[in-house]
């Protein structure tokens, strides 16, 4: 994929700086080894936590070299792992439910739904999307996964023959939401993205209440949702209620325990450089739930180390 790649930690903060991405890194691991972290899209939260925790560990000397790729997010992230290509991925918690072979070091946040539609459109419930365009978010990631379960709960599918569905990044599906090209999109975050904000401010977004399907969403998904609000302040309505549901850093289940150890304890520890900017009203790696990794079963070297940091 040609927006894929591989940053080293360091090189991968210069190239932020930068703007841009680079190729595959290369480099002679040392004595303390070297570690594969998956992240995301160019610009997203998953692809700038990946690259903070890379570089945390190489300046707490835990590891010589860290690598980071760039991918789709949650769903690639799972198949890399399951691949052993990766070490460590961060992944939201509905798409990794009910898959197997999968341990986690920690919960890193807790994230909302936001399902949005034009503020003058008709559509009031996703049921008023059968026959509509909807933004899925992009090929492979865990926004595409959670929107297409609940629109199969009410049917608009693209095998309806009327229903299309697009594979947008937010930022695109925003643009596509204002300018009329689709009726709704769907994203994973806290307050809006400032592309999205700006966007709403312009054109006008409304968020469309989930409320009603989160048990039916939960009895396909090992009750991985919880409920959720989200303030009317973000588009200017009433607070509405949605879906939320966690991120989890997860890793292989056959990392070597001492490698899982040296990740777990840079997670649990002191956590504000490990927090993307813009945070976007979310809470990282809360002590108090760190170690809540639910239906996911925590890797034995990381419940370990959550037992000796907080008993």
């Amino acid at each position: 994929m040609d927006r894929r790649g591989f940053l080293t930690a360091g090189a991968a903060l210069a190239v932020a700086a930068a703007g841009g991405w680079a190729g595959c890194a290369t480099g002679s691991p040392g004595a303390r080894g070297a570690l594969t972290l998956a992240g995301g899209e160019p610009g997203g939260t998953f692809i700038k936590l990946a690259r903070l925790l890379g570089r945390a560990l190489e300046e707490q000397e835990r590891f010589d070299e860290t690598t980071v790729v760039f991918t789709d997010g949650t769903v690639e992230n799972l198949d890399l792992l399951a691949a052993g290509r990766v070490d460590v991925a961060p992944a939201l918690a509905d798409a990794a439910a009910g898959r197997t072979g999968l341990v986690a070091i920690a919960k890193v946040y807790q994230t909302l739904l936001h399902c949005l539609v034009a503020a003058d459109s008709p559509v009031r419930t996703l049921s008023d999307l059968v026959g509509a365009t909807v933004s899925v978010g992009p090929p492979r990631s865990g926004t595409a996964a959670t929107a297409a379960r609940l629109l199969q709960l009410v049917g608009a599918v693209p095998t309806d023959g009327v229903t299309r569905w697009l594979e947008q990044d937010p930022g695109d599906g925003a643009i596509s939401l204002a300018g009329g090209t689709v009726d709704a999109m769907f994203w994973w975050g806290g307050e809006p993205a400032p592309e999205i904000e700006s966007l709403s401010t312009v054109a006008g977004f409304r968020a469309l209440d989930l409320g009603g399907y989160l048990p039916a969403a939960n009895a396909v998904a090992m009750d991985v949702y919880q409920p959720a609000r989200l303030p009317g302040s973000f588009y200017g309505q009433a607070d509405v209620a949605t879906l939320g549901t966690s991120c989890f850093l997860l890793c292989r289940p056959d990392l070597a325990d001492r490698v899982v150890r040296e990740v777990t304890a840079t997670v649990i520890g002191p956590a504000s450089a490990l927090v993307p900017q813009p945070a976007g009203g979310i809470q990282y790696f809360v002590p108090a739930t760190l170690a809540d990794t639910a239906p996911l079963r925590l890797h034995p070297a990381a419940a370990a180390v959550h037992r000796d940091g907080y008993g």
